[in-house]
């Protein structure tokens, strides 16, 4: 794409509308399950409508012969993905043909905010973290990069309203705006692999970086977790608050893994060791811990990141 040329691709009318319909129930059936009581009573109707809808949104727009939902924008194969409203038996179809899709728009993103809150969490989550990495990583437009390095007006402390903001002019055109401002939530679950999944409880997940670093706050005291690839091999430390429990998953086999030194055991705040566990097209060890600090450690190749062809 060039800067100033106008909106990029985009579905049909009504696709984004009927995404975003059931995208809200099944947060709402999120929602009333954490909360319990009455709500968890609601969150099972809602879950039931969202499930419901979700089978008429795939009956509505997909199209068999070509394995494609709507009109083949990228949009089109990331929302239907992000809602798990495809079949399993064409999943990997549709995940292959968005490949395809970032590979001939030169690595990148097309379409605009709601197709890029999802974009990266499904590039992920179904074994292309890398490219969705690289995404980021880029400069040249269409980019985050583009943003805070081009050599017209670049950002400094804000993200823009459109991704060309130089190129169109004074309206709605705002230079402070949180419009692409939802990669914040990948970054946080799916590149430092953070999320709190219930009060005290959380899933740290060893992501494609040679290094991250991160810390959440939350009630219960901060949750830190780190890791770092070098040729010894990786390394990996976390700091669970008191009270509070964590699943961490390590990319290495159970025999190659220590935890402060020692042979990796249940015992000693490890209430639990799973090996061969699949999670984001990779295969992991996950090891659940109650509060305290802990640091694994896998030699030489053992945790090392895949990389995926695009």
């Amino acid at each position: 794409e060039v800067p100033g040329t106008g909106r990029g691709e985009r579905p049909s009318k009504g696709f984004a509308a009927a995404f975003s319909l059931i995208h809200v129930l099944q947060q709402a059936a999120d929602l009333g399950t954490a909360v319990g009581g009455t709500a968890a009573q609601d969150a099972q109707e809602f879950a039931k409508l969202a499930a419901a809808l979700g089978a008429e949104f795939h009956a509505s727009f997909f199209n068999p012969t070509l394995k494609q939902y709507d009109n083949g924008a990228m949009i089109t194969y990331v929302l239907p993905l992000a809602l798990g409203v495809v079949p399993q038996s064409d999943q990997q179809r549709i995940f292959q043909n968005l490949l395809t899709k970032v590979r001939m728009n030169n690595g990148t993103w097309t379409g605009g905010i709601i197709n890029n809150r999802f974009l990266f969490d499904v590039l992920h989550d179904h074994g292309a973290a890398d490219v969705a990495l690289a995404m980021l990583q880029r400069q040249d437009y269409p980019s985050y990069g583009y943003m805070y390095f081009n050599p017209y007006e670049p950002a400094r402390e804000c993200m823009w309203e459109l991704p060309d903001a130089p190129f169109e002019g004074t309206g709605m055109n705002s230079r402070n705006h949180h419009m692409y401002s939802s990669v914040g939530h990948y970054l946080l679950t799916r590149v430092a692999g953070v999320k709190q999944v219930a009060a005290g409880e959380f899933v740290a997940v060893v992501g494609q970086l040679q290094r991250a670093s991160t810390r959440m706050t939350t009630a219960r005291g901060d949750l830190h977790f780190s890791w770092s690839r070098e040729s010894g091999g990786l390394s990996v430390e976390a700091k669970v608050p008191v009270g509070g429990r964590a699943h961490i998953y390590l990319p290495a086999a159970l025999d190659a893994l220590s935890l402060d030194g020692e042979q990796l055991h249940q015992g000693q705040g490890v209430q639990e060791v799973l090996p061969l566990v699949e999670l984001h097209g990779g295969t992991f060890t996950r090891v659940t811990v109650r509060h305290g600090r802990f640091k694994f450690a896998a030699p030489g190749s053992a945790g090392a990141a895949a990389v995926h062809v695009v």
